[in-house]
């Protein structure tokens, strides 16, 4: 089995001052098969030391926090197996698992925050959506964006776009995860 990963849509929030922050998806395609090494690409542009965070969202259920760095070894082991490393020289965050399961299938969200006490700014998040391929089409969204998703995962684009819609004024895009 296949997983493709394709970059849809990229929640990009970026936030402006002393703190400004963002996080990024790289990669335009990923081809993975099944059982071998899954990764999940996130960069990430800070001016100070950010916390960072994986979260899934597995269909009908809420957000899960997978992992988090805020300081210490740059390997981070999460849940369900799951694991990050943090690279300060290189600004990334990648996600990864071995090996990759179709029971992965899920909406999977990198997110920042700045350390800066006293600062009360919103978390920057950009997230991916997984899904089954096979079921793939595009169709029309809020604010005239056309986000292809895959049937089975609707209701996850749909609670995707509610995040997106949350700040005014933003564009934004997320990485679809399909599993054919």
């Amino acid at each position: 089995m296949t997983l493709v990963f394709t970059l849809m849509l990229e929640m990009f929030l970026s936030l402006t001052g002393a703190g400004a922050q963002s996080v990024t998806q790289p990669d335009d395609h990923i081809t993975v098969s099944e059982g071998a090494r899954l990764e999940l690409k996130c960069n990430y542009s800070s001016s100070v030391s950010p916390y960072l965070f994986w979260y899934v969202q597995y269909p009908d259920q809420g957000l899960q926090l997978l992992l988090k760095y805020m300081s210490g070894g740059n390997l981070v082991s999460g849940v369900r197996g799951f694991e990050a490393e943090f690279r300060k020289s290189e600004k990334s965050f990648h996600l990864r698992k071995i090996p990759a399961h179709w029971k992965d299938s899920a909406k999977y969200f990198c997110a920042l925050s700045d350390t800066v006490p006293g600062h009360n700014r919103l978390m920057n998040l950009r997230g991916e959506v997984v899904s089954p391929l096979d079921l793939s089409r595009t169709l029309p969204a809020a604010g005239g964006l056309l986000v292809p998703y895959c049937l089975s995962g609707s209701p996850a684009i749909k609670q995707v776009m509610q995040i997106v819609t949350m700040v005014p004024g933003q564009g934004g895009r997320f990485q679809s995860v399909c599993f054919p």
